[in-house]
């Protein structure tokens, strides 16, 4: 059994700035530290995505045929073909998704693992949507 923490990052990337550079970094780190990291995201820009830095990046990267839009198919691929993708349960789920999508992920997590959420500029929700799951914003 290996000691090494599965974290899986998900987020959105239009540019290459603050918070996907977050993502990079933290990714990066982590790596670095002997995590095995997998990064998902259902909307993104495609060319940050085809940018040196993002392809050389040391971790996995989860997208779609339908990142560019985003919506509905985008969601939909996800649902689908990511659960062949995401083989094990990870430790910990980072995200700055603030949608009910959290918990289609978070059944990934081991049954100790952890949900963290970070807002990255977006307003808080002022409705509980994941019931159940431990989550803690950072």
């Amino acid at each position: 059994m290996s000691d090494h923490k599965r974290v899986l990052i998900c987020g959105v990337i239009f540019g290459y700035g603050g918070l996907e550079g977050h993502f990079l970094d933290l990714g990066k780190l982590l790596v670095e530290n002997d995590a095995e990291v997998t990064f998902a995201t259902r909307v993104a820009n495609p060319d940050v995505l085809k940018m040196p830095v993002w392809r050389e990046a040391p971790f996995k990267v989860l997208t779609t045929p339908f990142i560019q839009r985003g919506g509905r198919f985008s969601t939909a691929w996800a649902m689908t073909a990511w659960p062949f993708q995401l083989s094990g349960s990870y430790d910990v789920l980072y995200t700055c998704d603030w949608t009910w999508f959290v918990g289609f992920l978070a059944q990934f997590l081991k049954p100790n693992g952890y949900v963290l959420g970070g807002r990255g500029g977006e307003a808080p929700r002022t409705r509980p949507y994941l019931p159940g799951v431990k989550f803690s914003a950072v």
